[in-house]
């Protein structure tokens, strides 16, 4: 699971971050064994934390996933394992750690195809369903050959 952040130019669908960029923020769960999204969320506010958004927009369909990892900003759903923090909040490095990394960095690689897309790059004034819209087909797009792509409307 992951949440990632779409800059996009409409300034009634984004919020500037951190980073004082205007974007949208959508949860997406992907397979790593097979590298494609399997479920895609409608987009927030790109100010928003990856925590609410996911118990906001996934809540339940968590239980329905067998393993699913997430960055530290995850901490606190019981449904998404995340690194172990150490007393001193920095993440403990034990025999978990690899295998955590190179799961989330094949997610991390997904995540990046699907904001390569020009389209969602320059996105302009086309309204709030407009955006989901053309975030599902991008997605399908992505995933050419997975027919169960779950998009939440």
């Amino acid at each position: 699971n992951d949440g990632t952040l779409i800059p996009v130019h409409d300034q009634t669908l984004t919020a500037p971050g951190k980073d004082y960029r205007r974007s949208i923020n959508t949860q997406v769960i992907i397979s790593a064994t097979h590298r494609t999204l399997t479920t895609i969320t409608p987009t927030w506010p790109g100010n928003r934390n990856d925590v609410i958004i996911a118990r906001a927009e996934l809540g339940d369909q968590l239980n329905n996933y067998n393993c699913l990892l997430g960055d530290r900003g995850y901490q606190g759903i019981t449904q998404i394992e995340t690194p172990d923090p150490g007393t001193d909040g920095r993440i403990i490095k034990n025999h978990t750690w690899p295998r955590h990394r190179r799961i989330r960095a094949a997610v991390e690689h997904v995540n990046a195809r699907l904001k390569d897309w020009q389209i969602m790059r320059q996105y302009r004034r086309r309204g709030k369903t407009a955006i989901n819209h053309t975030l599902q087909t991008v997605a399908g797009l992505s995933n050419p050959k997975r027919q169960d792509l779950r998009v939440n409307s």
